[in-house]
């Protein structure tokens, strides 16, 4: 059957993927953004070091700019959460964000995560992983703002720990969709 631009059943033809010859039938997901996350988390510790630098060596230059120094300190704290969300944000998906995905026997699962400093983890969780897996749209809707839509599935570890599984992946097998 065929819908605009796209042709079912094509995507297995070896000629189409540009990744390679497809994956071999016990990978369930492949995301090809490791070096985006590595990229990320170096920018972040550049600017949480940077913003480090500036309010704790450099305060006389900061203290100059403000009538009172609660004001100071006020604008201090302000850039010091600013200047590092984005570092605890990479620091949470740490260990959280899904690279891959196999089938390892009929009711486990191998999962390698991301770390931000490339040591990547691989465990092993029952399939049950995948049953009360949860769908977030990734949607942002501000006003005036271009729109995003990163769509993923929050996994739950029987120990507890979210999992981040982005459906925007290089390789998702159809039996994740389900």
């Amino acid at each position: 059957m065929r819908r605009g631009g796209y042709q079912q059943g094509r995507h297995n033809d070896p000629a189409w993927n540009i990744f390679g010859p497809m994956p071999d039938k016990n990978l369930l997901y492949i995301n090809g953004r490791q070096w985006t996350l590595a990229f990320v988390s170096l920018v972040s510790l550049a600017a949480a070091a940077g913003v480090d630098y500036v309010v704790w060596l450099e305060p006389a230059s900061l203290d100059e700019e403000f009538d009172s120094p609660l004001h100071a300190w006020a604008f201090k704290g302000m850039v010091m959460v600013l200047g590092h969300a984005m570092l605890v944000a990479v620091w949470w998906l740490s260990g959280r964000y899904v690279l891959e995905m196999q089938e390892a026997a009929k009711d486990t699962l191998v999962v390698k995560t991301w770390h931000w400093l490339g040591l990547h983890r691989t465990r092993r969780y029952p399939v049950s992983l995948l049953e009360d897996a949860g769908y977030v749209e990734g949607r942002t809707r501000l006003p005036g703002r271009p729109v995003v839509h990163a769509p993923w599935l929050k996994l739950r570890t029987p120990g507890g720990k979210a999992l981040v599984l982005d459906l925007q992946g290089k390789y998702i097998d159809p039996r994740l969709l389900r």
